[in-house]
């Protein structure tokens, strides 16, 4: 408890006293064993919740003594006064500090001011009330509102008589105020994939407050565990995180939302959330490969009852696909296979188009057995991953089929041996609608070509 402590003291004649002080080097005139006044400040910083503010010491909680001189009446005495401030960062709910001090005065004290200065102003008043169950302590309740934040001093200032005597400054510091936080990185314009790590950065300050309580800086996702910051720069707090099935789902590109919480060294928290730049995009599907189509030629030579286009032997055929992704298709990875044969690069063209020629077979075919092609894409994050992560960014069409005959039938047996229904051929899984052909055959019965459909 802060307290002052006598020195070189002395009795003036007719001066009222309660305490007994020793004797020492009396002036003239003065009787020995004379009183003065002592004043002990007591500041008192109870954890309660504060309307939008917390009030903390800025002294250690051993101060040094610190010395001071106290003129008295027919006196000069030297003095101590150890300042002793019971360290608290609770906010306090009215929006108040509440204050102590235990004071003694020869004759009685006449009042107790409690002065709390910013600078050489004083920014807030108030009359200390004496304890009923201790005449020698007086409380207030400092009222915080409308004080900015920063470094202030509480005093206190005894009235005994015609006299004052005032206690020694204590340094606090007000912070009603959150920090700020405001993003610099923008989510939106990166995609990732699974093991990869997002870079976040936010720059958070509390301007003339406590400052930033760095262990309190976190990035959060619903459903993931917090992501703590850590200072890059001055004022700037980076976040990592890591791309996983936590943080998004497989087989879909989503864009994961988080906020980001912080509080100052007094215990104001400032949350930052709804930004637009407060997200993460993650990709986790393959490019998507339709539709399909058969364009050159336009039209198929026949179509079955059933639908099953046949197409005729001659050109090769070309076959268009459109292939999209969030991440964007990497072109030299799109390509068509026929049956077990290499993988022949597509040609992009315009709105994510590709193209591709599917050649005659060389083997015979007699338009009853299907030629099975697919066709292969990955997007642009492919290349950048690996293993499971990478197989994500990947995609192969099912087998699509095309009927078509290897080598072309002469005129005659077109216009002589043309078969008037097409051949029966199992259904299979999938079939490209428009992208058959049927040859006729010798044994088809000879009669007056039917009008094609």
């Amino acid at each position: 408890m802060p307290h002052f402590e006598l020195g070189h003291l002395c009795e003036g004649r007719g001066l009222p006293g309660q305490q007994r002080l020793r004797d020492i080097d009396c002036r003239p005139g003065l009787r020995r064993g004379g009183l003065l006044p002592v004043l002990r400040l007591r500041l008192e910083l109870p954890a309660r919740r504060v309307r939008g503010g917390r009030l903390h010491s800025g002294l250690r909680d051993e101060p040094e003594l610190r010395e001071q001189h106290l003129r008295g009446p027919g006196l000069q005495s030297p003095l101590r006064l150890r300042p002793s401030l019971r360290r608290q960062h609770g906010s306090f709910t009215t929006g108040t500090l509440q204050a102590a001090a235990t004071a003694h005065a020869p004759g009685g004290v006449t009042s107790v001011r409690f002065d709390l200065s910013s600078g050489s102003s004083v920014v807030a008043s108030a009359t200390g009330q004496v304890s009923a169950s201790d005449p020698s302590l007086y409380t207030a309740s400092i009222p915080l509102a409308g004080i900015l934040d920063g470094s202030v001093n509480l005093k206190a200032t005894l009235t005994y008589g015609t006299q004052t005597l005032a206690s020694a400054a204590v340094a606090l510091v007000v912070d009603q105020t959150a920090p700020i936080i405001s993003m610099q990185s923008d989510g939106r314009t990166t995609l990732l994939g699974v093991g990869q790590s997002a870079s976040v950065s936010a720059s958070i300050g509390d301007g003339a407050g406590s400052g930033v309580k760095a262990s309190t800086v976190a990035l959060n996702i619903s459903g993931h565990a917090a992501v703590a910051g850590s200072v890059t720069s001055p004022g700037v707090y980076g976040f990592s995180v890591l791309v996983d099935s936590s943080v998004a789902p497989a087989a879909a590109t989503t864009t994961v939302p988080f906020t980001i919480t912080a509080s100052d060294n007094a215990g104001n928290q400032a949350t930052l959330s709804a930004d637009p730049k407060e997200v993460i995009k993650v990709d986790r599907d393959a490019p998507q490969i339709t539709p399909i189509a058969i364009t050159t030629p336009a039209t198929p030579d026949f179509v079955s009852g059933t639908g099953r286009a046949f197409y005729g032997p001659g050109a090769p055929l070309t076959v268009t696909a459109t292939i999209t992704d969030g991440a964007g298709i990497n072109a030299t990875t799109v390509c068509m296979r026929v049956g077990t044969g290499a993988c022949v690069s597509g040609t992009a063209g315009a709105s994510n188009t590709f193209t591709f020629s599917l050649p005659r077979p060389t083997a015979p075919m007699d338009g009853t057995t299907p030629v099975d092609f697919t066709i292969t894409a990955a997007d642009s994050l492919y290349a950048s991953l690996s293993g499971a992560s990478q197989a994500e960014h990947i995609f192969t069409t099912a087998a699509q089929h095309v009927y078509r005959p290897s080598t072309p039938a002469s005129s005659t047996a077109v216009s002589t041996s043309f078969r008037s229904t097409p051949p029966t051929h199992p259904q299979v899984s999938r079939e490209l609608t428009g992208s058959c052909s049927w040859r006729p055959t010798a044994s088809a019965t000879r009669a007056t070509p039917a009008p094609r459909a």
